[in-house]
C-alpha cells in the first residue's frame, strides 16, 4: 500500500475510533450507580455473571452468547463496568472499519465508505448500543461484517469459516446471512460453490451452536422461545400495531430506510438485492420478534427498547442502498464504481484460516465446564440471577478445598432495594422452591411453605458429604429428605430445633447444582430451617 493511501487509513481509523469514543460518552450516564453488584437492566445481570466465569453455563439464551463474556473476563481491568465498555467500544470500532471495507468492496469509492460508517456511528442504534454496553450487539456486529466483507472479497473458504464461527460465538444473528453465503459461492462456481459456501459458514456455525445448545448444558432448555403458532402470531402483531407510536421513528433509521427504499428501485441495486435481500429483510424482522416472545404473564409482550439497538444489523446493510440513492440524486459525486476484484485463495493463509476454525470448534469442547447449571429461567431477577451463580461457585470452590459450607439465616440476610448492593454475598442462595417467595431475599425465618422445599448443593467433584441439618417446628416432625430426586433417608424437627446428620454420598451427587428436597411427613407444622450446612467427610485408609 502506498504511503499516501496508509497514512489516509490510519487517519480514518482515528477519526472513527474518536467519533466512537464521544458517541460513547454522550450515551454513558456519569451518575449511573453501576458497579460489581449492581447493573442496569436483567440481560446485563446474566452477561455480568457469564463474564466472571464465561466456561460455565449460566442462562439460556444469554449463555450462548459467549464471545463478549470472554472478552469481558480477559480485559486487563478490575472494574467490570470499565470492562464491558471498553469491549463495547473496540467491538463497535472494528465494526466501522469492517463496514468501511465491506462498502468499499462493493464498489464505492473511500470517501463515500467513510461517508455510510460515519452515518452508522452518528445513528440512534449506536447510541442504544452504548446506552446499555453490557451486551452482545457491538462485537456481534463487527463478526456479522467480517463475514460479509471475506465473502464479498472472494476470501478463501477459511477465512470465512473463521468469521462464521466466531460469529457464531457472538449471537445467532450470524445465521441471518447465510443465504449471503449461498449467493457468493453460487456466483464462484455455480452449485458447486454454493456448496462450498454453505459448508464453509453453516457448518462452523452448526458446530459451535451445537457444542453450547447441545453439548454444553443438555439438562436444560433452550429458554423461553417464540410462540409462532397461530395465537402468538396474532398477539403479537396486536402488540405491534398497539405500540406503532413507540417504534415508528426509529423504524426510519434517521431517513437512511426511506433512502434505502430509493436506492432499491435503482437498477444499479439489482445485483445487491440479490446478494443481500433476504438477509437484509430477515434483519429488518428481527427488532420486532420480541413482540412474539411470551412475557412473564404468558402472554406477548412487546420491548419497544430494544428495537432501536437492533436495528443496528440492518441499518449496516442498507447503507450502500441509500448511497445508490444518493448517487442518484447527486450523480456528480461518482459514488458509485467496480466492486473491488477477489482476494484470490492464498494456500497458506486458507490453512491456517481453517486451522483457526476448528481451533475455535476444539477450544469450545475442551474450555466448556459441564457444570449442571440449575434452572434459573422465570421471573428476570437479575441480582438473584448474578448472586446465586457467584455464590454457588465460591460454595463449589470452598467445598473442593475441603471447607465446610453453611446457610445462616441470622448471617445471611440481605433483601435487594433495602439492603446495600454490596452486601449480595449475603443472599440466601441455597434456597430454591418451597420456602415462600423470593426467600432469597429474606430477612427473618426460613419457613417451610409448601408441600416440599429444595436447597442446592453445589459441587465440583462428588465425594461423600456429610449433611447437617436443623430444623424447628411446632411440635416434633419427621421429613424424608431427598437428593436429586432418590430417597435418602429422613430428618427431624423440634419445637427448639434439632439436628440431622445424613450422608450425601458421591454416586449420587454431580457436578453442579444438586438439589436437596425436604418433605414434611404428615402431621407436619411451621417447619422452620435453623441452619443448615456440609463439609466433605474424612477418608481413611484401611
Amino acid at each position: 500500500m502506498p504511503w499516501r493511501k496508509l497514512v489516509l487509513a490510519t487517519l480514518a481509523v482515528l477519526l472513527l475510533g474518536t467519533l466512537v469514543h464521544v458517541r460513547a460518552e454522550a450515551a454513558r450516564e456519569p451518575k449511573a450507580p453501576w458497579g460489581r453488584n449492581h447493573f442496569p437492566a436483567f440481560d446485563a445481570y446474566v452477561y455480568a455473571a457469564m463474564a466472571e466465569n464465561p466456561s460455565v453455563f449460566t442462562l439460556a439464551p444469554w449463555g450462548y452468547r459467549l464471545l463478549t463474556p470472554l472478552a469481558v473476563h480477559a480485559w486487563p481491568a478490575r472494574d467490570p463496568v470499565k470492562r464491558f465498555e471498553r469491549v463495547a467500544r473496540l467491538g463497535m470500532l472494528a465494526a466501522a472499519v469492517l463496514l468501511a471495507l465491506w462498502v468499499h468492496a462493493l464498489g464505492f469509492p473511500p470517501a463515500a465508505a467513510f461517508a455510510a460508517t460515519v452515518v452508522l456511528l452518528l445513528g440512534e442504534p449506536v447510541a442504544a448500543a452504548f446506552r446499555h454496553p453490557f451486551l452482545a450487539e457491538p462485537l456481534a456486529l463487527a463478526t456479522l461484517l467480517a463475514l460479509l466483507l471475506a465473502l464479498e472479497r472472494g476470501a478463501a473458504w477459511g477465512v470465512v469459516a473463521l468469521a462464521a464461527a466466531t460469529g457464531a460465538l457472538a449471537k445467532e444473528t450470524i445465521f441471518f446471512v447465510l443465504p449471503v453465503a449461498l449467493h457468493a459461492g453460487w456466483s464462484r462456481a455455480g452449485w458447486s460453490g454454493a456448496l462450498r459456501g454453505a459448508v464453509a459458514a453453516g457448518g462452523p456455525m452448526l458446530a459451535v451452536t451445537a457444542l453450547l445448545r447441545g453439548w454444553w448444558a443438555p439438562h436444560l432448555g433452550s429458554g423461553s422461545g417464540p410462540d409462532l403458532g397461530v395465537d402468538g402470531l396474532a398477539l403479537a402483531a396486536v402488540s405491534i400495531a398497539d405500540h406503532v407510536d413507540l417504534w415508528w421513528r426509529s423504524a426510519l433509521l434517521g431517513g437512511v430506510l426511506p433512502l434505502a427504499l430509493l436506492g432499491a428501485l435503482r437498477g444499479g441495486a439489482r445485483a445487491l438485492l440479490a446478494r443481500y435481500g433476504v438477509s437484509l429483510a430477515a434483519l429488518l424482522v428481527l427488532p420486532f420478534l420480541a413482540a412474539v416472545y411470551p412475557g412473564e404473564a404468558g402472554y406477548a409482550g412487546f420491548f419497544s427498547g430494544d428495537i432501536p439497538r437492533l436495528l443496528l444489523y440492518p441499518l449496516a446493510l442498507m447503507l450502500p442502498l441509500a448511497l445508490l440513492a444518493v448517487d442518484a440524486a447527486l450523480p456528480q459525486l461518482r459514488l458509485r464504481g467496480e466492486p473491488a476484484p477477489p482476494v484470490g485463495s492464498r494456500p497458506p493463509l486458507a490453512v491456517v484460516a481453517w486451522l483457526a476454525a476448528v481451533a475455535v470448534v476444539v477450544a469450545l469442547l475442551l474450555g466448556l465446564d459441564r457444570y449442571r447449571r440449575a434452572d434459573l429461567s422465570g421471573p428476570r431477577d437479575g441480582p438473584w440471577v448474578l448472586g446465586f451463580t457467584r455464590e454457588t461457585l465460591r460454595a463449589a470452590g470452598r467445598l473442593e478445598r475441603g471447607l465446610a459450607i453453611e446457610l445462616d439465616p441470622t448471617l445471611q440476610r440481605f433483601a435487594w432495594g433495602h439492603s446495600d448492593a454490596a452486601g449480595l454475598s449475603r443472599l440466601r442462595w441455597p434456597l430454591r422452591d418451597g420456602w415462600g417467595p423470593l426467600a432469597h431475599y429474606g430477612i427473618h425465618d426460613v419457613r417451610l411453605r409448601g408441600a416440599s422445599a429444595a436447597l442446592v448443593v453445589p459441587v465440583l467433584t462428588p465425594a461423600d458429604l456429610r449433611l447437617t441439618l436443623r430444623l424447628a417446628a411446632a411440635r416434633p416432625a419427621r421429613l424424608r429428605v431427598h437428593l436429586n430426586g432418590a430417597l435418602l433417608g429422613e430428618a427431624v424437627a423440634a419445637e427448639g430445633g434439632a439436628d440431622s446428620a445424613l450422608t450425601l454420598p458421591a454416586d449420587r451427587l454431580f457436578r453442579g447444582d444438586n438439589e436437596l428436597r425436604l418433605q414434611p411427613l404428615p402431621g407436619a407444622e411451621r417447619v422452620r430451617l435453623l441452619w443448615a450446612g456440609w463439609e466433605r467427610t474424612r477418608v481413611t485408609e484401611r
